[in-house]
């Protein structure tokens, strides 16, 4: 089918479900949607994926963070998700070991990290992750870590680490063409470079979109029974177009932006976490926000900056000084100087909608939580 018949389409019929924004969110609810007999239109204004979900870290965490804010429920959430994605796009992971070193410090000593361990186990039962021992964190001696990674060779009281086991993604913005490619083959009609305007209807009832065709300038009227805005960090700016009376917004407050950099370092097959002097919100603030350094296509993926972002939307791009914040980050908490101009290739970012009222850039503030509005 050619664009124009896409088009044709998108304009002829009415769907049961119009689906704005082809990210990971968007795209994944089109493909259930569409996998469940359900007619549905997936539109996209720029390139599937394009945006936050191309400019992540490319894992699918296991949920072992939440720990720290003893959120129980989001890393059993996160351990069965994990699990399910794993199962549906296996060509397109790996596991990757990740290495939180054992230190000194309270939050990040053995004893605290041999804990983690086991109420990770627990929160994880029935879930799939503690009956695949190849997803069940260990804990690991002094010696043994010294052969998985050169590096904690010069760390100071390191006691050991503890090794979690992660899924790393090859190509995020591959797994997202995934789906919106699984939502076509079910039925659904798809488009990129077609880009919401705003939303039509009457009585205060949404009854479709009206969309621009970015190639050819045309507009067209998509009809629909419910459409799902799932266009990240423009959701409010897209509800914005009818009058929700506050009930549309998804609470965003402010955005941050999050850069990540692709360095030549040689082989490793272990990530590392390091913690920095960064702050996190949680119960163990003592111990430093972590950043990552995670064997990728070759190289190395260095992540991840947090600096709060005042521009566009439509600009977000890696600053000087979110390069070096990372450069920082990884050369303070080693000792050494890993990261320099020679071995650095390259940088990208993306935005952290953030929803806290008291925006604060020393500490990271990111929610994992989603929020679904009904408009109802």
């Amino acid at each position: 089918m050619n664009r124009e018949q896409i088009l044709g389409e998108l304009a002829d019929r009415k769907f049961d479900l119009i689906v704005i924004g082809a990210g990971i969110s968007g795209s994944l609810l089109a493909y259930d949607a569409a996998r469940r007999g359900l007619d549905v239109a997936l539109v996209e204004r720029s390139d599937f994926g394009a945006e936050t979900s191309s400019a992540s870290s490319k894992v699918l965490h296991g949920g072992i963070r939440f720990l720290r804010q003893l959120r129980i429920d989001k890393v059993r959430e996160s351990a069965i998700e994990r699990l399910r994605m794993r199962a549906l796009v296996p060509h397109l992971c790996r596991d990757v070991p990740f290495v939180i070193p054992a230190m000194g410090g309270f939050g990040s000593d053995r004893k605290t990290l041999t804990a983690a361990g086991m109420l990770y186990r627990l929160a994880s039962l029935g879930a799939g992750a503690s009956e695949t021992k190849a997803l069940a964190p260990r804990l690991i001696s002094q010696a043994e870590l010294e052969t998985l990674t050169d590096w904690v060779r010069h760390l100071e009281g390191t006691r050991g680490a503890l090794v979690v086991p992660e899924i790393h993604m090859a190509s995020s913005e591959r797994v997202t063409w995934c789906f919106v490619d699984g939502a076509r083959r079910a039925g659904a009609t798809v488009a990129n470079y077609v880009e919401g305007v705003d939303l039509i209807g009457s009585h205060r009832r949404v009854e479709g979109v009206r969309v621009s065709d970015r190639v050819s300038g045309r507009q067209i009227e998509l009809r629909g029974r419910v459409v799902a805005n799932c266009a990240g960090p423009w959701i409010d700016a897209f509800n914005d177009a009818i009058d929700t009376k506050g009930s549309g917004k998804a609470g965003i407050t402010a955005f941050c932006r999050g850069a990540h950099i692709v360095a030549d370092l040689g082989g490793h097959s272990s990530a590392i976490a390091l913690p920095t002097r960064q702050k996190i919100e949680g119960i163990s603030g003592a111990a430093g926000r972590s950043m990552f350094l995670i064997p990728w296509r070759g190289k190395t993926l260095v992540g991840t900056s947090y600096s709060r972002h005042e521009g566009s939307l439509d600009e977000v791009g890696p600053t000087d000084g979110d390069v070096g914040q990372l450069v920082e980050g990884i050369n303070g908490a080693l000792g050494f100087e890993l990261l320099n101009d020679s071995n650095i290739l390259h940088a990208y970012a993306g935005i952290y909608p953030l929803t806290t009222i008291d925006v604060d850039t020393s500490r990271y503030q990111g929610a994992a939580d989603y929020k679904i509005v009904d408009h109802k």
